[in-house]
């Protein structure tokens, strides 16, 4: 009997699969093989060094949360640490395994896990938060600032909504003062399970501790503003690698909405959702369907190699990355 877990992963497997399947039938791929020798390799580059930078500028983010929590690990190893976990995020299915990884090797250098789990769960927030931000802002310049032009705005009225939606959740839902936790106190203690239940209050204290580092807070935040600039960035740069000029400010809110998608755990590491998202919106804005799909193949071929030095790390060190304490 199939359980739960693995039930899970075959339907999100079969979404993937069923994706890719309408992108094969939608797409001429044999025009995508024409365009492969007409890429300028500079903008690739250039759009891969900026990728390099954006898990450069993830790490610092996350190394702010840590210092907050006084946990002392130095910038090196945390850019280590996010290395390892993106290169394994590449061959694991589950969009929460890059975190696992995260919080499991930056305990080696800490034992006060729930410290490390709560830097990485408000990271987490932080992000979409600010994803969030970033996506209703240029929304709303779409659809109603006279000089800009769009298609049409009535499609994108759903998708204010849906912002507005994860915003707002993303604002009140991690910090507030009361949870429901006396039923799951007395399922926990039913089963004898009290050292799990001593965790889960460390933890929610970790999380609500935040509350009084609303410096450390603000300054992860900028920083991630500034990773999704560079995300918005790189696409428009692989656009150009193409020879095709799409309007950078549709880009502020087209990428922030496929990012959303790939968020969403209804697929294998977002495959499928992630090229039918760009085919989709890109070619709104003037591409071909063919080019569209072409700078999605792109895109995930330079996350993988981007994500290559997490591979010497664990080469060299596996998940016992060295302590460099601080």
């Amino acid at each position: 009997m199939i359980n739960k877990k693995k039930l899970f992963f075959l339907l999100r497997l079969s979404v993937s699969a069923l994706l890719i399947f309408f992108i094969v039938l939608k797409v001429d791929f044999q025009k995508v093989l024409e365009l492969v020798p007409s890429i300028k390799l500079g903008y690739v580059l250039i759009a891969l060094l900026w990728l390099l930078l954006d898990r450069l500028v993830m790490s610092y983010r996350w190394a702010i949360l840590l210092k907050a929590k006084d946990i002392k690990i130095s910038l090196f190893e945390i850019v280590k640490i996010y290395f390892l976990s993106s290169f394994w995020s590449t061959f694991l299915p589950s969009s929460v395994a890059p975190d696992i990884i995260k919080v499991y090797v930056a305990s080696k250098h800490n034992s006060n896990t729930p410290d490390v789990m709560s830097s990485v769960v408000v990271d987490r927030i932080i992000g979409l938060f600010s994803l969030s931000l970033v996506a209703l802002t240029s929304l709303l310049i779409l659809m109603y600032y006279p000089r800009v032009q769009v298609q049409s705005v009535e499609g994108y009225r759903g998708a204010l909504w849906v912002i507005l939606a994860v915003l707002l959740l993303t604002l009140f839902l991690p910090f507030f003062d009361r949870v429901p936790v006396g039923r799951a106190k007395g399922i926990l203690t039913l089963f004898r399970l009290n050292f799990l239940w001593n965790f889960l209050v460390r933890f929610y204290d970790s999380m609500v501790g935040y509350k009084a580092k609303r410096a450390s807070l603000f300054k992860a935040f900028s920083v991630a503003l500034v990773n999704h600039v560079l995300a918005i960035f790189m696409i428009y740069v692989l656009s150009l690698s193409l020879g095709v000029g799409v309007s950078v400010l549709h880009l502020f809110i087209l990428v922030p909405l496929i990012n959303f998608l790939i968020m969403v755990p209804i697929s294998v590491g977002g495959l499928g959702i992630q090229e039918g998202a760009y085919v989709y919106f890109l070619s709104q804005l003037g591409m071909s369907v063919q080019e569209a799909l072409t700078v999605a193949i792109v895109f995930r071929v330079l996350m993988i190699v981007a994500s290559l030095p997490g591979g010497v790390v664990y080469i060299s060190e596996g998940f016992g990355v060295k302590k460099a304490l601080t």
